[in-house]
């Protein structure tokens, strides 16, 4: 990205089986946007700048992944890239991993209620793509990511969850809980 980087970030909640999907994805889309809001606010103790500014933020892509499993219910969480128009340091890195996570949890509580207030070490995890290595990760994930948009019946569910087609698949052949 330029002389820029990139912020990779993923966002969850916690969830039971008894949280409906409309309402964990409605509130998982509103505790994002309020954060972003959030990102955006100018501070006086920041000069007047906001937390994006600082960073020289440019813009973003975001995608919304759902699997359900039998025991929790639906899971719903968000996969975000960040362009910036300067490399980030490992401080601002630190910052905006911290910063990013109290809102996210904060957000996440006035949206949904402590029910779904996501553990502030692996509700939010923020990560700057500086090494090949990393960007290689996030480029194999985008890659799948795109391969699943295009083909959605495609993406397998791991460790005993399914992916919406998996479920659908069940329905059809008559599993009750399926339906």
């Amino acid at each position: 990205y330029g002389p820029g980087s990139i912020g990779f970030l993923t966002s969850t909640i916690r969830h039971n089986r008894d949280h409906t999907f409309l309402e964990l994805k409605k509130g998982l889309l509103k505790a994002y946007h309020k954060m972003m809001t959030n990102l955006r606010r100018k501070v006086p103790s920041r000069g007047n700048e906001s937390f994006w500014s600082e960073l020289d933020y440019e813009g973003s892509i975001r995608a919304m992944e759902t699997t359900l499993s039998k025991a929790n219910g639906f899971h719903c969480h968000l996969h975000t890239l960040f362009l910036f128009n300067r490399p980030l340091s490992v401080e601002d890195e630190l910052t905006a991993h911290q910063h990013i996570g109290r809102l996210w949890q904060t957000n996440v509580v006035k949206v949904l209620g402590e029910s779904c207030a996501p553990n502030i070490s692996n509700g939010s995890d923020f990560k700057a793509i500086r090494s090949t290595q990393h960007a290689s990760k996030v480029g194999k994930y985008l890659s799948k990511l795109g391969f699943e948009l295009s083909a959605p019946n495609s993406k397998i569910a791991k460790n005993g969850s399914f992916s919406p087609f998996e479920v659908l698949d069940l329905a059809t052949k008559g599993d009750r809980w399926a339906l």
